[in-house]
């Protein structure tokens, strides 16, 4: 800003200069040029000359802070691209346990697990794991259930079944859930307050679904079936426990500085395992012999794809963001050329999945079956 007035100031002064004078200053030819039809026999302004170099030298200046500006800026980004990719060459206990990269406006730090320096202090608001919102999920009530936003004419609660595998709001997969206030339209089109239960107020999931939050006060949210279409919800972190607000009290805003989300895939991806040369010289013939039973009997008109089920949680504050990831292989599929599988857990049964196990101490590579998948959800 300092700058910018400098540079107003200067140029205030040689437009004085100039309303009184017929020489001017030429910066494409660095010279002195008469402006007056009748010649100059004047000299070059003195004042003029010095107005004119200050100029060129706070021009000068702004072009260098610019380009100051930018190459940090670059510098910044090629730093944060650097630690992802370290971040993503996880190995077993990246595949078994997650892992989690933290990103700083000024600092940036990586790792495997657990053990980082974060952005800020996310046990507060995170996911106690893939399942579970929280350590000791709350359940009230033995029901798992959600009610329909219309009451029955008696004024009773009125349940919604499940639609199965295709009701991405389904309670199938809930394993524990709370109950609250909920505003329902009566048969007359009244609102009233009653307790009740929604989808979104699993507090854990069954085996084979991924918790995401919702209701982060309460630990709260919805149980989402891996899919390869992913799935995505967004929270507050702003919001406190209140049982008289409604549900959009705790959900996210465009714009929200300090806010949570959930990713939830099923990631198919081709894999290639039939040569050797496909794998990193480093590790080649040990890896090769972990995947030899992948690759018997591919064809001209087969493929393999790997199967890797990927939650990914981001928290925000302030623009520091703090990324989890939970990683889990289940298997490597031969697929015909033209089959297009849906990839549930019934198809998956006939793929491989011994090829998961991931020790390398025991010479067994799994976890570069969904390394791709981690690097890039």
């Amino acid at each position: 800003m300092a700058l910018k007035k400098t540079l107003l100031a200067i140029l205030a002064t040689l437009a004085i200069i100039k309303a009184t004078s017929h020489l001017r200053w030429n910066r494409e030819t660095f010279s002195w040029q008469c402006t007056s039809l009748n010649g100059c026999a004047n000299q070059p302004d003195p004042a003029e000359a010095e107005a004119e170099k200050t100029l060129a030298d706070a021009q000068a200046k702004e072009l260098s802070l610019k380009a100051q500006t930018k190459a940090e800026g670059a510098s910044l980004l090629a730093a944060v691209e650097d630690a992802e990719i370290t971040v993503r060459r996880h190995k077993a206990s990246g595949v078994s346990q997650g892992f989690r990269a933290t990103y700083h406006d000024d600092t940036i730090a990586s790792g495997l697990g657990e053990g980082l320096v974060l952005a800020f202090d996310t046990s507060e608001y995170a996911a106690f794991n893939k399942t579970h919102g929280s350590e000791t999920p709350e359940h009230h009530g033995e029901e798992i259930t959600k009610h329909h936003p219309k009451l029955k004419p008696n004024g009773q609660l009125n349940r919604i079944a499940a639609q199965g595998k295709a009701d991405i709001y389904s309670t199938e997969g809930c394993k524990t859930q709370i109950k609250r206030f909920i505003y329902f339209r009566t048969q007359t089109g009244k609102w009233v307050k009653k307790w009740g239960k929604r989808a979104c107020y699993c507090t854990s999931c069954k085996p084979g679904y991924a918790f995401m939050m919702m209701l982060q006060p309460y630990a709260a949210g919805y149980c989402q079936k891996y899919r390869p279409q992913p799935q995505m919800r967004c929270w507050s972190l702003e919001a406190t426990r209140n049982e008289n607000a409604k549900d959009g009290y705790y959900s996210y805003k465009n714009g929200m500085k300090h806010s949570g989300c959930t990713k939830v895939v099923r990631s198919v991806n081709l894999i290639q395992l039939r040569h050797k040369t496909q794998f990193d010289a480093a590790i080649r013939q040990k890896a090769f012999e972990h995947f030899k039973n992948a690759h018997l009997n591919v064809t001209a008109s087969t493929a393999l794809y790997s199967i890797c089920d990927v939650r990914k949680e981001t928290l925000c504050r302030d623009g520091n963001c703090t990324v989890s990831k939970q990683v889990d292989c289940k298997g490597v599929c031969k697929v015909k050329y033209g089959e297009k599988p849906e990839y549930d857990d019934e198809y998956i049964k006939k793929c491989m999945t011994t090829v998961c196990a991931s020790n390398r101490t025991l010479d067994e590579y799994g976890d570069l079956v969904c390394e791709n998948a981690a690097k890039m959800t």
